[in-house]
């Protein structure tokens, strides 16, 4: 299909691929509600809807392609935002997921209630770090938004790469640290575990899971992060932005993957045995074996 000559896409969307990443990106989303609704795990409900939405995108894209379509801003708008914007939602629930792992990894927060609840494992309070990135990303989500929502016309579209390039870097550098966070966390629990079976355990151990996945997914976002920030600082020319392929393979295919990990490693059962393991075998070490206490006291 040729493309029409007022299009402000740079080719024609393959409808192969709309169909494929859609279709997948639905069966993404279906399964993270059959496990959020079997383990009752609300608090991953922005993983489904990031999918769902990001499924709309892409199969918008198969609309946006007809001849008749193609020129009309009013497809082209909420098509380009769901792709770009979505990913936002897989990031906060990474966020979640590492404010979890922190609660249930330190007994020493146990009866802690409070959101400013300390632990030596995070730069963060655990139970702060969802707030602090998830507002740090609504910050760089509209930027993007303004940015992106100007990218679609040729006459705008230098002046919205640019906001939305400042977006994402922004968001880069938030997720970086964010990753930065998870590494020490991971360090700190190797050189003074709570669990005794952490230090040797393989890697079925849960909470070594739970960091291996954080690590896997975190480092598909920077691909993809990282193919955004080029793309945009080539601009309307670029060859990034004009070649469907690698879109694909540098946005589609990292997303999809990074998610896709929790089709098989779902987090609040990983989280629910870590905690289990570091109420029931606190390592010798740890402050409040030496005292005598329970994890839970």
């Amino acid at each position: 299909m040729l493309l029409h000559p007022h299009h402000d896409a740079a080719y024609v969307p393959s409808a192969v691929a709309a169909v494929i990443f859609g279709a997948v990106y639905v069966m993404l989303g279906c399964t993270f509600f059959f496990h959020i609704f079997r383990t009752k795990s609300w608090w991953s409900l922005c993983l489904p809807i990031g999918a769902i939405i990001s499924s709309a995108g892409y199969f918008l894209r198969i609309v946006v392609r007809q001849d008749q379509n193609q020129h009309s801003l009013g497809l082209f708008i909420p098509m380009n935002l769901s792709i770009v914007l979505s990913p936002c939602a897989f990031l906060a629930f990474n966020y979640i997921v590492y404010g979890h792992l922190i609660v249930a990894v330190d007994g020493s927060l146990a009866g802690k209630r409070g959101r400013k609840a300390k632990s030596d494992y995070s730069y963060i309070p655990p139970r702060l770090v969802k707030h602090v990135f998830v507002w740090s990303d609504v910050v760089t989500f509209l930027i993007q938004s303004f940015g992106g929502s100007m990218e679609v016309s040729h006459t705008t579209y230098n002046l919205g790469s640019k906001i939305f390039l400042i977006g994402i870097i922004l968001q880069f550098l938030s997720y970086l640290f964010f990753l930065s966070m998870v590494t020490l966390a991971h360090r700190k629990l190797l050189e003074k575990p709570v669990d005794v079976t952490f230090p040797n355990g393989g890697r079925n151990h849960p909470t070594k899971r739970l960091f291996y996945t954080l690590y896997y997914s975190s480092v598909l976002i920077c691909v993809r992060n990282a193919y955004r920030m080029v793309e945009l600082a080539l601009g309307w020319n670029g060859v990034l932005w004009r070649n469907e392929d690698f879109f694909l393979t540098l946005d589609a295919v990292p997303l999809i993957l990074a998610i896709g990990i929790y089709m098989f490693v779902w987090p609040s059962i990983l989280l629910d045995q870590t905690q289990a393991l570091s109420r029931t075998t606190p390592h010798p070490d740890y402050p409040m074996a030496q005292s005598g206490r329970t994890l839970d006291a």
